[in-house]
């Protein structure tokens, strides 16, 4: 996946603020649909190149590190919070077995993002005009 963003902030020499526009996961036009919520982004993107504020770059991130981050933040913490629903419910009430599996999904859910944001970032160069 590419996207053309401009760089509002470099933040030391290897990284840089990028505000980008956000595309649809159909690529269709959002403005008559109204069901995504395209719009504006900043993004930490890896960049060598000497680039200043304002500039235009391309960021490039694989398609498959894309879904890969959008299903273990989605669907891995709704997977645990249903299971542990189901496990805590044949011994806890209702009410105590869902703040557990809730609890649970949010606790699975900050710890694949911190895990995230470990990994390496999206690489930027400075687009040719």
């Amino acid at each position: 996946m590419k996207v053309t963003g401009t760089v509002t902030k470099r933040l030391n020499e290897k990284n840089i603020l990028v505000k980008i526009i956000r595309s649809s996961a159909c690529g269709g036009d959002c403005h008559t649909c109204g069901m995504c919520h395209g719009g504006e982004a900043d993004i930490i993107a890896e960049c060598t190149d000497l680039v200043q504020e304002g500039d235009e770059v391309l960021v490039t991130i694989s398609n498959k590190r894309y879904f890969s981050i959008s299903f273990a933040v989605f669907f891995v913490p709704l997977c645990v919070i249903l299971l542990a629903f189901l496990l805590c419910n044949q011994y806890l009430s209702e009410a105590l077995s869902a703040l557990i599996s809730v609890s649970a999904g949010v606790l699975v859910f900050v710890v694949i993002a911190l895990l995230f944001r470990r990994l390496k970032k999206p690489k930027a160069t400075k687009k040719e005009e």
